[in-house]
C-alpha cells in the first residue's frame, strides 16, 4: 500500500515560552582545585615541628595538615600548616 502524499508547510515562528527559573535547580558550585603544597613551605613546616606530629609526637605516618582546612578557605602557607600523624588528623577531620 503506497504512503499517501504529505505537503510540508514552514512552521511558524513561535513565541518564547516563560520559564519559571525559580523551580529551576541549582548547580552545586564546584570546590576550588587544591594546589601542591611548595617544598619549600614543607621544608619549613617540617623544620618548625621538628618533624613530629604536633598532637602525639610520634614520627609515623606524617602528613601536613591545614590548620583552617582547605575547604573552608584555608592556604598553603608556613602559619596555616602543621605536621600531624595520620591518625591525629583523621581524628580532627574538617574542623579548625
Amino acid at each position: 500500500m503506497p504512503l499517501p502524499e504529505v505537503k510540508l508547510q514552514p512552521a511558524e515562528p513561535q513565541a518564547p515560552v516563560p520559564v519559571d527559573v525559580s523551580r529551576m535547580p541549582t548547580v552545586k558550585e564546584q570546590p576550588a582545585r587544591r594546589e601542591a603544597i611548595p617544598r619549600a613551605v614543607q621544608r619549613e613546616v617540617w623544620q618548625r615541628d621538628g618533624g613530629l606530629c604536633v598532637e602525639c609526637c610520634t614520627k609515623e605516618k606524617l602528613c601536613f595538615d591545614h590548620i583552617v582546612p582547605f575547604s573552608r578557605g584555608g592556604s598553603n602557607t608556613v602559619r596555616n600548616l602543621q605536621l600531624l600523624c595520620e591518625r591525629c588528623n583523621l581524628s580532627k577531620g574538617n574542623r579548625i
